[in-house]
């Protein structure tokens, strides 16, 4: 069979039983809707129509059974198969290369015709020359027009007010009005910008010259890609009252539910990109996706950007960890040198990997090393965590959970202390998400990206290593659900693993593995340590009561600020009964998702106990932990009768809590009584440049931490290098910097001056 259609002789017309050649050619596409067709067919023979026309039937149907069927009971049409559904455009395109007529009558298969319907439309094209396409009016089964018919022209900012929330809001909007026609009353004649293309009319002459239509549209927005087309050939768009057609909406698609929201999307992104271009198409698809659930989320991350970088240059945490990281960028710039190895450890034998080094690196260079870019840094990922756990939560439990969580997230204490302190390890907290996601997929067998979880692992050992409790977690959930990673499978996981560290090892490898031999050791260290085998971090009423205020802290502040540890213990308290309430709730073949959550921060909390003392930062790896807990609790609460008043109500005692303490003299004003903050940090560092007017001198500082290495005081030195005199090892003259809570001594020795001084902060120059 010839797959483009079959024709013999000149086929009578249904209408009125002539062999004339045809003035119109209707040309219907069909998708497995036979019985809206032949009722289709039935309304054209009915309808009388005094010209000649001819009938012609596309195929799109993959099986092919319609032609025997057509055949039998309307003999006249001409019945075109494809080799597949082609689309709705090249449906009516392969139609159109099959007519005589000298209109084309393009039709859906869930229309009916009304008599003197086609005759109107070819006579007002007859006394109209400027007309392109000429429609009849849309009607229901009870004859009443459709509210719309065809619309105005449809731009990108038309989209986002007549296609969104904005149009529910506020529908009799000038924009929305003029778009949707809806001060038309359907009894005139209208020029219009497109038409409805399930029945318009269109010269044949016109429609080649076009091109017919555009067949990078499968489906939907082809009226609205004619309606640009016409109008650059200088032609109209005409809809007449005098012409009716009835449409079944929506009955041609109902075979394929699942694919029309992708048509749909897939061609207004085409029709935008086609005449608006790539980023406008891009930015209108991102606000004509959103949905309800997403405009709460963007609200929350607004939120969460709001708090996070509010007052960020006033309460920028610059100490001197941040400082020796800055210091050793620079150094490395400035000597030609790539970095192998990161961050120094708190233990004098270790380092992180240089994954930071290198990422945060050129901003460094690019903001000329203003220091605050560290902070800007580190807040940017912070607020990323939200939009992590937004996408990671509802894939793998609910939209409800995503949103508390996100919320929780967004205001809580303890996540905006990361982001105000902006070290390097606040990477771990967002990179843990897609580790999360990955892991999830290959334990319920949707995934075997292996070679992702590894690669996920090791990036997050660059930035601390503490992921390695992340080791056992991924082990019992393959236990649990049964999975034995085959031989490439633990390749994949290794090579993905090696590659964000080999920097690391290769400096390792050259120094004879040192760092690798000793971390392997650190770790049963620790563990026998704790069950007594020799005396450290021995577990004890001390170590007990160490861990446990950690873990109250860490419990507590996730959800909002408080210092008393009574407040964490009924917060875990609450979780973990929560927690079993929901279990018992749910079924036995949903629970594998609440259980991979509960290991995850189960794990994690046996090896922070373990090592014993642990400082915040410790936590990282399980951030999220109690608040994604929190909000699997909330959700099924949220299900409730009356539950939705109960988390708002929390949500909201949470918020007024939280937002009470961080519009404060203690969090965002902090800056008014700090001393150490930031700004006055510049001030010293400047002063004493002034000072020494180009002089060489050294560096002490006398404050918290100055035990440690160069008296904790690289911030000073890198903003004294920044300001054009780093400090030497050996000079004459010798500045020492009094910080909170050390005071200056209240007897200066001879040839000291103190030349600043504030309360808790003073700057005594000695001369040598």
């Amino acid at each position: 069979m010839d797959m483009e259609g079959k024709r013999a002789k000149p086929r009578k017309n249904p209408a009125n039983n002539t062999t004339k050649l045809p003035v119109v050619s209707v040309i219907i596409v069909n998708y497995y809707v036979e019985k809206e067709l032949f009722a289709c067919l039935l309304s054209l023979k009915n309808a009388k129509t005094t010209l000649p026309i001819e009938i012609i039937v596309v195929d799109n149907d993959e099986e092919k059974s319609l032609e025997k069927s057509l055949n039998k009971n309307f003999p006249s049409v001409l019945y075109v198969p494809t080799p597949k559904n082609i689309g709705f455009g090249a449906g009516n395109n392969l139609g159109a290369k099959k007519a005589k007529g000298k209109y084309l009558f393009f039709l859906n298969p869930d229309t009916k015709v009304f008599p003197k319907t086609i005759e109107s439309l070819v006579t007002f094209f007859d006394k109209h020359t400027n007309a392109g396409i000429v429609a009849p009016i849309m009607v229901d089964e009870k004859n009443n027009p459709f509210p719309l018919q065809g619309s105005g022209e449809l731009t990108p900012l038309t989209a986002i007010v007549a296609y969104t929330f904005l149009h529910k809001l506020s529908p009799n909007n000038p924009i929305s009005k003029h778009y949707w026609l809806t001060g038309w009353d359907k009894k005139s004649v209208k020029q219009t910008q497109s038409v409805p293309g399930s029945s318009f009319l269109i010269k044949r002459t016109v429609f080649e010259h076009m091109g017919g239509f555009d067949e990078n549209f499968f489906l939907y927005f082809e009226e609205q890609d004619l309606g640009k087309r016409i109008t650059k050939l200088g032609l109209y768009l005409y809809t007449i009252p005098q012409a009716h057609v009835y449409h079944a909406v929506g009955k041609s698609m109902e075979k394929s539910t699942k694919q029309v929201s992708e048509f749909f999307e897939r061609s207004r992104f085409y029709y935008f990109k086609k005449y608006f271009g790539l980023i406008p198409a891009l930015c209108t698809e991102f606000f004509l996706r959103l949905r309800k659930n997403d405009l709460l989320f963007l609200g929350i991350l607004v939120l969460g950007i709001f708090l996070r970088f509010f007052h960020k240059q006033d309460n920028f945490y610059f100490d001197g960890e941040i400082g020796d990281n800055l210091l050793a960028i620079k150094n490395y710039y400035y000597s030609g040198t790539i970095p192998l190895i990161g961050p120094p450890t708190s233990h004098p034998w270790l380092y992180f990997g240089p994954l930071f080094y290198w990422l945060y690196g050129p901003i460094l260079i690019l903001s000329r090393f203003n220091p605050l870019s560290y902070g800007y840094f580190g807040t940017t990922f912070s607020c990323a965590v939200i939009f992590a756990n937004y996408l990671v939560i509802k894939k793998i439990f609910s939209n409800s959970a995503a949103l508390i969580s996100s919320y929780l997230i967004a205001i809580s204490p303890l996540f905006l202390d990361f982001a105000k302190n902006s070290r390097f390890f606040t990477l771990i907290p967002f990179i843990v998400y897609p580790f999360l996601f990955v892991l999830f997929r290959i334990a319920t067998k949707k995934s075997k990206a292996y070679f992702l979880l590894g690669l996920f692992l090791g990036i997050m050992l660059n930035f601390h290593y503490t992921p390695l409790m992340l080791v056992p977690f991924i082990i019992s959930i393959f236990l649990l659900n049964k999975i034995l990673p085959g031989k490439k499978e633990i390749v994949k996981f290794l090579a993905g693993f090696f590659i964000p560290l080999s920097p690391f090892f290769l400096y390792d490898g050259l120094h004879g593995f040192f760092m690798t031999r000793n971390l392997v050791l650190w770790i049963p260290y620790r563990i026998l340590g704790f069950l007594g085998v020799y005396h450290k971090n021995t577990l004890s009423g001390s170590v007990l009561q160490e861990n446990t205020l950690s873990f109250s802290n860490f419990f507590s502040t996730s959800f909002f600020h408080s210092t008393n540890p009574v407040a964490g213990y009924i917060v875990l308290a609450a979780l973990l009964t929560g927690f079993f309430f929901v279990i018992k709730k749910t079924a036995k073949t949903n629970r594998f998702p609440l259980f991979f959550i509960f290991l995850w921060g189960l794990w994690g909390l046996a090896a922070i106990f373990v090592h014993g003392n642990p400082p915040s930062h410790y936590f990282v790896p399980i951030l999220s932990f109690p608040i994604i807990l929190g909000s699997l609790i909330l959700g099924a609460f949220w299900r409730k009768p009356m539950g939705k008043v109960f988390v708002l109500a929390l949500l909201c005692l949470f918020t007024s809590i939280n937002f009470t303490f961080f519009f404060s003299d203690s969090w965002f004003y902090e800056y008014r009584v700090n001393f150490g903050s930031y700004a006055n940090q510049q001030k010293i560092a400047q002063k004493i440049v002034a000072d020494a007017k180009g002089k060489s001198f050294m560096l002490n500082r006398v404050g918290y931490n100055d035990e440690f290495d160069k008296n904790y005081a690289q911030n000073y030195i890198y903003l004294l290098w920044l300001y054009g005199n780093e400090p030497k090892n050996y000079a004459y003259r010798l500045y020492a910097i009094y910080e909170f809570p050390s005071r200056p001594p209240q007897k200066l020795a001879p040839g000291e001056i103190t030349f600043y001084n504030l309360p808790n902060l003073a700057i005594i120059r000695k001369d040598l």
